[in-house]
Order: structure tokens, then sequence, then C-alpha cells
């Protein structure tokens, strides 16, 4: 059991912050800081409990002893310390500069909930933001189906789940689970939400519901119709954002890539690969027998009327038999090695 919590948090032009969890006989916790005067506050059974047990899912033994960004301590930014101690162990201590563990986000949670005095995370950072799309279209038979789309970002699930309702036995479902990334994302989306206002979105018309939740318990709902003449001039930075998260990780993995599939020689055939040494430049054909070799490594070959030793990278390979060569096995160079990078 936990039984003492210590957290302190220096930050430059900001002064520190320190906090004390006595979780043992008198639960309470006492805080000393900067910006705040000195104070104590008992706590009950069921909090303590309850912190006790978040703070044990942290797994605090298992955290580095040392965050350093560098080998220097740094004179700005910010600086923290962790002391703590188990119902017979040893106190332990943690200290960072400037780097943090995984589970940085998460500490600052369960302080934030227990001690209601001291803000510890900003209490206008998102926690949720949801985007729904509607767009109801009259097909050639006349009939009407209704296109929908939904976008869900949640803080503390770490997901980002965007679906897409193309009818009733169609839906389309992309799930993003990236710690960290999510937070960051979400932070990103907390800069550029621009103010916005609801308007009567028409029958036919395409409309968006945007719902967007955050630490303090503020929950704003909008409902518009999604086209340039009600949406705010600078909502592509908040688009932007979602993009460039979702391409990062691109919808088509291994299963899809063909360079893979497809690589592999077999039993007398013969391994060509196409080298250039320029980005758009004129590819040259090698042979090699390493089928280890994939497009895009970089390779060592002989080049030129003097067979100098060059470096180029792979731009595709492809499998022959003897009858079958692009160019004639005899007359074409050999790769020297693989390089690494």
């Amino acid at each position: 059991m936990l039984e003492y919590f210590k957290f302190t948090l220096s930050s430059y032009g900001e002064g520190y912050l320190e906090t004390e969890v006595f979780l043992k006989d008198n639960p309470h916790y006492h805080v000393v800081g900067t910006k705040f005067e000195e104070f104590e506050r008992n706590i009950s059974e069921k909090e303590a409990n309850y912190f006790n047990t978040r703070m044990t899912l942290l797994n605090l033994d298992h955290l580095e002893r040392q965050y350093m960004h560098s080998e220097k301590m740094l004179l700005d930014g910010q600086t923290w310390s962790i002391e703590y101690q188990y119902t017979n162990k040893p106190r332990e201590s943690i200290f960072g500069d400037n780097s943090y563990p995984d589970c940085w986000e998460k500490l600052l949670d369960i302080l934030d909930e227990l001690v209601e005095e001291v803000p510890y995370v900003d209490p206008e950072r998102i926690e949720n933001f949801t985007m729904h799309y509607h767009h109801r279209l009259v097909i050639e038979t006349n009939e009407q189906v209704d296109y929908e789309e939904d976008l869900a970002i949640s803080r503390k699930h770490q997901t980002l789940i965007y679906t897409k309702n193309i009818a009733p036995d169609c839906v389309i479902t992309h799930q993003y689970e990236t710690k960290h990334s999510i937070s960051t994302l979400l932070d990103h989306l907390n800069d550029d939400i621009p103010d916005m206002q609801s308007a009567e979105v028409g029958e036919y018309e395409e409309g968006i519901v945007i719902d967007i939740t955050w630490h303090n318990g503020d929950q704003f709902h909008y409902q518009l119709p999604y086209n340039r003449h009600y949406m705010p001039g600078d909502w592509y930075k908040v688009m932007a954002h979602i993009e460039e998260y979702m391409r990062a990780f691109g919808f088509f993995g291994s299963i899809f890539a063909q360079s893979i599939y497809e690589h592999g020689v077999r039993d007398g055939e013969y391994i060509y690969c196409s080298v250039i040494f320029e980005e758009n430049g004129r590819s040259y054909y090698y042979v090699t027998d390493d089928d280890s070799i994939r497009i895009g490594d970089h390779v060592l070959v002989p080049a030129g009327p003097h067979n100098d030793e060059v470096e180029g990278i792979v731009d595709k390979i492809t499998y022959h038999y003897r009858g079958s060569v692009p160019y004639p096995y005899e007359s074409c160079k050999h790769i020297i090695k693989k390089m690494k990078h």
C-alpha cells in the first residue's frame, strides 16, 4: 500500500508547487507553492483508497529514476520530482528535467482530481471533440439516402474514431489508439478552435454538429450548415491538424504491400535490381544473390568504365529465369553490398 506521496513541480518564471499526500492513519494532503498559501485538507478513506488504487496502476516502481532532456540541467523550462513510500519499503525518489514518463498526464489528472484547490492541468484543456456530418441525398430512384460521418476524439481513452455511414448496411470505421499523440492533437485543436454560431440546417443541406467538452466541465454544442458561408474562415486549421494525424498512420499497411508479398526469389531465378543514383534519375540493372535487399535500400555498386564504387538506391526488384532476363546476365554488374543506414 502507498503510504506517502510527494510531488514537486518547478517552472521557470512560474515558481514552484509542492504537494504531499499522507495515506496512513490520518489521510490528508499538504500543499505549498509560490502562487498558493500553505494549506492542508483531510481526505476521506474512500478518497484515499481511490488515490492509492490509481497511483498503484501507474507502477511507480517501474519508472526510470531520472528523466533528463539532456545531460546538463537546463536553466529554464520545468523540473519535477516525486517521492513515495510503500508499506514496509524504503522511500524512493524520481527526478525529471524537461523530460517526462509516459504516465505524466495521468499523474497530473490524479492529483487534479484529489486536490480540488489546485489546477494541475489546464482547466480549458479539451477532453472530448466530436463531429457529426449529415447529408440527405435523393438518388435516381427518388429515394432519400442519409449519408453520415462521425469523428470522435477522446483524451481519456486516447482514441480517434472515424466512421462513415454510407448506407444502413454499409458502415466503415477507422480507429486509432495512440499514446500521447491524441493528447498532443487535442492540445493543437485547443489553440485553434474558432468562435462559431449555430444556424438552421436545411433538409437537403450538408450539416455539421460539433460538440466540445473542456476539462472544467464547459460544453459547447454547435449545429450549422457545413459550408463556407457559415463555417469560420480559419476552420481549415482545425481540420488540418486532424488530417495530418490520420495521414501519419495511413489507411493501408503491410498486408497490402506488394513489395512484401511479391518479394522473394524462387529456385532457378536471378535477382535483378534497378538502381538509381539521383532522385528521378536514370536506372541501371544490377544483379545480386542477396535476397534481403529491398526497394529503397542503399547499395554499393561498381559504376562507370573504371567500376568506381558508388552508392545508389534500389528503385525496383524483379525476378527472372535465364531465358527472360531484361539484360544479359553475363554483362550485368553485381551489387557489391547493401549499405547500413
